[in-house]
């Protein structure tokens, strides 16, 4: 295993009947932190998109009998701290003139899928534009804050590198490409011990 994944659909990185808007692309932090070992200074030519890294934590996977149509609300109290774990990296890599947001969210149509059930079947959109990036909570979203802020259904915001994403209990770090690098490099010199 390479350490990559195709993310946007099932398993063929197609979702059934359709053809994916976007494919998003999907490593291990563990995975790039040994690219930048042995590409160095060529590590963020190679990587110079924008990313979307799921933060380790908690979990909570749908149980194989539950509805699709089915989500569990948050635990009420502290959000859950991010414990020892491997985080997963989407390269954000769309192409210019795209114009349609990536659709985030538990169903597989979507171009990033979160499998855990406390994230909704279609949670969010994420698009780019000549003015940065902008999240949008679906309009029946139960559980979206940016920063720590909730989101209303149906509400717009701008995001920069380095916020995060709440989505249900899933935490997103939304990272520019030098910010990757510098998390990265940071991973591959003095790596998390469990």
């Amino acid at each position: 295993m390479n350490g990559e994944l195709a993310v946007g659909g099932n398993s063929t990185g197609v979702a059934r009947g359709t053809v994916p808007a976007a494919m998003v692309r999907a490593y291990l932090l563990s995975f790039l932190a040994r690219q930048y070992l042995v590409l160095n200074q060529g590590f963020a030519p190679r990587y110079p998109h924008a990313w979307l890294v799921w933060e380790p934590g908690s979990w909570r996977a749908p149980p194989p009998d539950a509805s699709v149509a089915e989500t569990r609300l948050p635990t009420q109290g502290a959000a859950p701290v991010p414990g020892p774990g491997d985080a997963l990296c989407f390269e954000l890599a769309l192409p210019a003139d795209r114009r349609e947001p990536l659709r985030l969210g538990r169903a597989e149509t979507n171009e990033l899928v979160l499998s855990d059930a406390t994230v909704s079947r279609e949670h969010c959109l994420l698009r780019r534009d000549a003015g940065g990036w902008y999240v949008k909570a679906s309009d029946s979203v139960k559980a979206l804050k940016v920063s720590g802020r909730a989101l209303a259904a149906g509400e717009e915001v701008a995001v920069s590198a380095g916020d995060r994403l709440e989505l249900g209990e899933v935490t997103l770090t939304l990272l520019d490409a030098p910010r990757l690098v510098e998390r990265v490099k940071a991973h591959a010199t003095h790596p998390a011990h469990p």
